[in-house]
């Protein structure tokens, strides 16, 4: 597009094809980010070492399933601190989707070398890029892949009631799966009149809020899901009683699982232990669990778990090249205990390192950066008390090592003034999904997020003053 910054451009176009797919997140009714006003560019090269990340990512979490039941190590490092209300649930099935959450630290002019600082098992916005990708006419990878990966079998979203503010998103990819023959629904966990009275009293938009997200607000949960057609595939269901469910046969959720492949968005304390125990008996209705019921898993400690002799060496012997991809490709991650070694490291390196629940806390503030603490924002003494205060939690907490993130300068519909603009300096998360099937590993969705780089702020995931955009690999 050639625009100067500050001209008045139409940047409506292009918004309200995307706010026309249904999109939405919470109360925010339509985008919820200032969209760049072109793709973002990132080398072909870069996709190259993409792919060999995420085929190494999935051999990391396919060694620690192999080693849990042999090695004592492994078995305590990523079930400490497994609260006593949960239980621990290992069902069959291995991991066969993920995102990569990446800060890409610059190694020269151009060169980028993306380090995970997430692999979320759970993950959201699927159809945020598909909705980008649509509205900057791209190739839609991220269905297309999805699509390979079914393999012709319906799919379901079993959403947790704590994630409701997805639904919009998550309905978006649901369509576009059925506009191409899937046969695509959503199933919440509680009736969605129940849900619908929740997000009344829930979704409240902030006085600091931007005028465009108030102006866009809506708490009108069922009435969007009609107003976008999206009532026709979104259902929830009433399980109650489902303590007295007899079996995975006669259970609800079953019947809604029967030769379906599922995808369980929602943390591990979301749910209810006879839920659960009906989600671990996939083969039992023919159906298969994208992210199957293995309590360890959505666990940050798993990053961590690179460090052990028995893991490095299975992974040696599995793919030798997969173990120099990780070492680069993965933030070093430590999980929180009280030993003189991991204490001593971050008391003497404070600056060096951030915090952040590894898993199983009950507000879900493990997901993604919600829990972000960094110690470039706290004095000496402040630290030490934050340290006190996490090793005391009843939940584990990682400390990961901060990396330099590369800073890029973005144009982008300015949504207050109506015009362009230009972040400069912006620190950036670039997200890319990954599917595998029993043949091979797909990649598909990559999109970027910037934020203008304040200070010590690094969290930049969700904020309504973010730039989003696809990503396109180029030159």
């Amino acid at each position: 597009m050639n625009l100067n910054v500050g001209e008045k451009a139409n940047s409506g176009a292009l918004i309200n094809r995307m706010n026309e797919t249904g999109i939405g997140w919470g109360g925010v009714q339509g985008i919820s980010w200032s969209p760049a006003v072109e793709p973002f560019v990132l080398p072909t090269t870069l996709k190259e070492q993409l792919h060999s990340l995420g085929e190494a990512v999935f051999l990391l979490y396919d060694s620690v399933h192999a080693l849990y039941h042999t090695d004592e190590l492994i078995r305590r490092f990523v079930s400490y601190k497994f609260p006593d209300y949960l239980t621990p649930l290992l069902a069959p099935g291995r991991l066969t989707l993920f995102r990569l959450d990446m800060v890409l630290v610059p190694i020269e002019v151009g060169a980028y070398q993306p380090v995970v600082t997430e692999v979320e098992v759970a993950p959201s916005n699927t159809g945020l890029t598909h909705c980008m990708q649509e509205a900057y006419c791209l190739p839609t990878d991220v269905v297309d892949r999805f699509i390979e990966y079914l393999a012709g079998r319906p799919y379901v979203v079993f959403l947790s009631h704590s994630y409701k503010q997805g639904v919009f998103e998550q309905a978006v990819f649901c369509q576009a799966l059925r506009e191409r023959g899937v046969n695509a629904r959503i199933v919440f966990d509680q009736p969605l009149e129940a849900l619908h009275q929740k997000a009344q009293a829930d979704w409240k938009v902030r006085g600091d809020a931007p005028a465009w997200a108030k102006e866009s607000w809506s708490n009108n949960f069922r009435g969007r899901l009609k107003q976008s057609g999206f009532h026709q595939f979104v259902t929830g269901l009433d399980l109650s009683r489902a303590g007295e469910e007899r079996g995975i046969h006669e259970s609800l959720l079953g019947k809604e699982m029967q030769g379906a492949v599922v995808y369980r968005l929602g943390c591990f304390p979301d749910y209810t232990l006879p839920i659960l125990q009906q989600m671990s008996q996939p083969r039992q209705v023919r159906a298969t669990v994208i992210n199957p019921i293995q309590f360890y898993l959505e666990n940050k400690a798993v990053m961590g778990a690179l460090a052990f002799a028995s893991v490095r060496q299975w992974i040696q012997k599995t793919k030798a090249t997969a173990l120099a991809v990780l070492d680069q490709g993965i933030a070093e991650t430590r999980l929180l205990e009280p030993s003189i070694y991991t204490l001593t490291n971050l008391t003497e390196n404070q600056k060096s390192w951030i915090l952040k629940n590894g898993a199983w806390d009950r507000d879900n503030l493990f997901y993604g950066a919600r829990s972000l603490e960094d110690g470039r924002r706290y004095s000496r003494a402040d630290w030490y008390r934050l340290l006190g205060g996490k090793l005391a939690l009843p939940y584990p907490v990682v400390a990961q090592r901060r990396l330099p993130s590369a800073q890029f300068d973005v144009a982008y519909f300015n949504r207050e003034k109506g015009a362009i603009d230009l972040m400069c300096g912006a620190i950036a998360r670039l997200c890319i999904f990954f599917f595998r099937t029993q043949e091979r590993v797909m990649h598909g969705g990559a999109h970027i997020t910037l934020r203008a780089h304040l200070g010590n702020i690094i969290a930049v995931h969700g904020a309504l003053d973010a730039v989003q955009a696809p990503v396109v690999f180029q030159g």
